[in-house]
């Protein structure tokens, strides 16, 4: 989704890139430490002098300023997170983005969202066609080339799920010497396409906006799914159709979050969830650390519509390089239901910890707020290593009463293109194989000498 405000039309994409994150930190009263670099260094040290606070700002080739705090893990990102971290914006609600806007708007000197709420907006369609006429370039999806080097087959691309869900686009250099066709995957929300994801033996790529589009597999209005499957990639999809394929072709929905969950994706896959009521939804990301992580994340999140007992509340799981941290926020403080959450995650430190020494690295839970205060935040910190990552993952589920409507499916191989790959080439293995030879009969029979 474009997030565009005002009259400017710009989108948070263009604050990112355009403001000189060095001279906001200095308005937001930091100031460059010139011992260890200047303004005008590729890493530019600020400190905010009160709290000592330091962060390392740095641009980009994509025009994109970021910032890191190298005493906190978690303290880095873009001019978004920073204002988002200052003035406590959620992110995960479109309020919250839209007064991120708001403060940078104030900033630039332009108007603000809630200086022009009265002026008439593009109406839905209005936008959608906008967004497609930025991408007319879409082609048939006719080059099927690099999806059958992936071992996709061409039953399967015509399938239902996937239909006119594929397009090719070609790309052709300035100097006109170079061209390709590239395998594109739209990323949409519910007002209309965003971006695409490019694909092609050498290129992985997001063209346009991600924010908080996702890839969908076809719907059959007049029979809603019966499960939802959602992955890392496009190709994750349609690899485990091929593997796995349901019943009847309708009773199952693909949504790709192409790589790593932005902050507002889960909004719109909460979204489709809720319209779409499945029976069950199923948590297909990749068998590697960022995958189970991904997988607590929606654990952490998803509210489904249907649940046989309550759901538990909404947490969020953020992780950095070496550490996975779980907040569950807003608790109130002292009632029987928060007293029970945190009983439930103490004794579930100890489960993590289980064959743990104590100068390892272990988890640990921390319970903030409390006492006087009326709300109650509990924080999780653990090890981003994969048996914590795993046992956190079952807790989550069961923590949330997640157990009998989300189910997690782990490849076997890294994710389910390489299982789909690994299990073609022992097919062809076995058809390969000569065929073995009957004996003769009485061959294996043994035979004793008369006495």
């Amino acid at each position: 989704m474009q997030h565009t405000h005002g009259n400017a039309h710009r989108s948070l994409d263009d604050y990112r890139r355009e403001i000189d994150l060095v001279s906001f930190l200095e308005q937001e009263g930091f100031r460059v430490k010139t011992s260890k670099g200047s303004r005008h260094s590729k890493w530019v040290t600020m400190e905010e002098p009160d709290s000592g606070r330091c962060l390392i700002v740095s641009r980009k080739q994509s025009g994109e300023y970021r910032y890191y705090n190298p005493s906190d893990d978690f303290d880095k990102g873009t001019i978004i997170d920073f204002v988002a971290g200052k003035k406590h914006y959620d992110l995960s609600t479109k309020k919250g983005w839209r007064e991120v806007a708001d403060y940078l708007n104030d900033y630039l000197g332009r108007p603000t969202h809630h200086l022009h709420t009265v002026q008439q907006q593009p109406s839905e369609e209005v936008k959608r066609n906008r967004a497609v006429t930025q991408y007319f370039e879409l082609e048939p999806l006719r080059d099927t080339r690099y999806l059958e080097s992936r071992g996709i087959l061409p039953e399967t691309l015509s399938s239902f799920p996937f239909g006119q869900r594929i397009f090719n686009q070609t790309f052709t250099n300035e100097e006109k010497t170079f061209r390709v066709t590239n395998t594109v995957f739209p990323l949409e929300n519910e007002n209309g396409m965003l971006g695409l994801v490019v694909r092609n033996d050498g290129y992985n790529k997001i063209r346009g906006s991600k924010e908080d589009g996702v890839w969908v597999s076809n719907i059959d209005p007049t029979r809603p799914p019966k499960e939802v499957f959602i992955c890392e990639s496009p190709i994750d999809a349609l690899s485990y159709h091929q593997l796995c394929p349901p019943a009847q072709p309708h009773e199952r929905m693909y949504i790709s979050l192409a790589g790593t969950p932005s902050h507002t994706q889960p909004l719109t896959v909460q979204r489709l969830v809720s319209r779409l009521r499945p029976e069950r939804i199923v948590l297909g990301n990749d068998n590697d650390p960022m995958g189970i992580y991904y997988n607590t994340l929606w654990l952490a999140q998803l509210n489904p519509a249907r649940t046989p007992v309550g759901v538990g509340p909404v947490g969020r799981v953020l992780a950095s390089e070496r550490k996975c941290t779980v907040l569950f926020d807003g608790l109130p403080t002292g009632t029987p239901q928060t007293e029970a959450y945190i009983r439930y995650w103490q004794q579930g430190v100890a489960i993590l910890n289980k064959g743990y020494e104590a100068n390892d690295q272990r988890a640990k839970l921390e319970v903030v707020g409390g006492g006087p205060s009326a709300i109650t935040q509990l924080r999780l910190d653990l090890p981003k290593q994969r048996p914590f990552l795993i046992r956190l993952e079952k807790m989550m589920a069961d923590f949330r009463g997640l157990t009998q409507v989300v189910g997690i499916k782990r490849p076997m191989e890294k994710d389910w293109n390489d299982q789909l790959k690994q299990s073609q080439q022992e097919s062809l293995k076995a058809m390969q194989k000569p065929p073995v030879s009957p004996k003769p009969e009485g061959e294996n029979q043994r035979t004793f000498p008369r006495r």
